[in-house]
């Protein structure tokens, strides 16, 4: 287990900083790279999105009106109750959507026999180049402006904790994929079963984490939608 972890964190490094690299480079070739990551994240995330506004309009019909509504600081009819009810809902629906997301993408490809590997493989790449990417802009913007340390940490610390997360459930996805390959117990249905088990423990730390994760993300919001308005 220990080895598919150190190849997950390593891949996922590596992506990382190819992101970073690719968005700060100029070049035909390295802006058609960066579109390719940017199509292949959003194709992987799109069904999740999809299924996120879908539930968050059924609960919150004013979402449908145009234009589209991101967040309730565009509807000051609302009070801050109802805007905290709205944070709360969406954070606990986009936390089961990201562990969905990171349970479907990440870790269930490993039941295919070596496909399996390169498809968690890809799928990290790709997450390690859009974080890459999007952690280099967003130091370019924040770079002219006042360094708020409290907010700056709760914006960053729910995409390293999701990061962490997404490379525990992509090293599980190895490990179940290696399991079918090579059977440690002279048997390949054992090694697999004792693989499920191996990961039914790593997602109690990756659940814990992304629930940190979207703890710290609704305060964020709380504090930037309900609090810093009396100031």
């Amino acid at each position: 287990m220990k080895s598919t972890l150190i190849i997950a964190t390593i891949l996922y490094a590596a992506s990382f900083i190819l992101g970073w690299s690719i968005a700060n480079a100029q070049g035909i070739f390295v802006l058609e790279l960066r579109l390719g990551f940017a199509n292949a994240y959003a194709w992987l995330h799109q069904p999740f999105k999809t299924i996120s506004s879908a539930i968050i309009q059924s609960i919150f019909p004013w979402t449908q009106q145009p234009p589209s509504i991101i967040l309730p600081l565009q509807t000051p009819s609302l009070s801050r109750i109802q805007t905290m009810e709205y944070l709360a809902v969406l954070s606990l629906v986009l936390f089961v959507m990201s562990l969905l997301y990171a349970f479907a993408a990440t870790t269930l490809p490993g039941i295919v026999p070596v496909a399996g590997t390169i498809l968690v493989g890809l799928v990290a790449t790709v997450e390690g180049v859009a974080l890459g990417v999007r952690s280099s802009t967003a130091a370019q913007f924040l770079s002219p402006f006042e360094f708020v340390p409290n907010i700056f940490l709760l914006s960053i610390i729910p995409i390293f904790l999701t990061f962490i997360s997404e490379i525990l459930t992509s090293s599980a996805g190895f490990h179940i994929c290696f399991a079918t390959v090579q059977g440690e117990h002279g048997s390949r249905w054992l090694s697999f079963k004792d693989a499920w088990r191996d990961t039914l423990r790593i997602y109690v730390l990756a659940v814990t984490l992304l629930a940190i994760a979207s703890a710290v993300d609704l305060i964020g919001y709380g504090v930037v939608l309900i609090v810093l308005p009396f100031f």
